[in-house]
């Protein structure tokens, strides 16, 4: 009869696993104080945990309180869908890497241009062997349109140099 009764309870989490959990929900709290009122607008959110987060930013180089204040978000939390949270986070991280990178590559697409443009043809040989997937030929078909056109239409070959670089890095 006592078998009976221990399976039919429901058995709860172990102490660890809820202190793990717990531990994960302030991981998480911290991650979510770290982001921009922008980005935290694009999370399901509480409008509790929203003012604890804000509250958060408020708070001073108080060590102790803050610590004591990510306590009181991770139990905030515990309301909410902890692996959906992650998730969203996740992809709000996924989507500021991209933007990074192509920052990053248009940004190396306006160097190779503007070292292309401010100096002669030997800078299109440095490039080439900087970066052999462009192509010798068009980089110097665009550097001589871009030179014998007039000053009104340089910005306009100068963007065909950028998209044609930016396209094959």
């Amino acid at each position: 009869m006592i078998d009976s009764e221990k399976t039919n309870s429901k058995i709860s989490p172990s102490k660890t696993y809820r202190k793990k959990m717990a531990i994960d929900q302030q991981e998480l709290g911290q991650k979510l104080t770290e982001l921009k009122e922008s980005d935290l607008a694009k999370i399901d959110l509480d409008e509790c945990l929203l003012k604890a987060i804000a509250e958060h930013k408020r708070l001073g180089n108080s060590h102790g309180a803050k610590k004591r204040h990510l306590q009181y978000i991770g139990k905030l939390m515990r309301n909410f869908d902890f692996d959906n949270l992650q998730h969203s986070l996740k992809t709000l991280n996924d989507i500021a890497a991209k933007t990074t990178k192509r920052e990053t590559l248009d940004k190396a697409a306006k160097d190779v241009a503007e070292k292309i443009l401010q100096e002669d043809e030997s800078a299109i040989y440095q490039i080439i062997q900087t970066y052999p997937m462009l192509d010798r030929k068009e980089l110097r078909h665009l550097w001589r349109n871009w030179k014998t056109t007039p000053l009104e239409k340089k910005a306009m070959q100068k963007k065909k140099l950028i998209k044609y670089v930016r396209s094959h890095l």
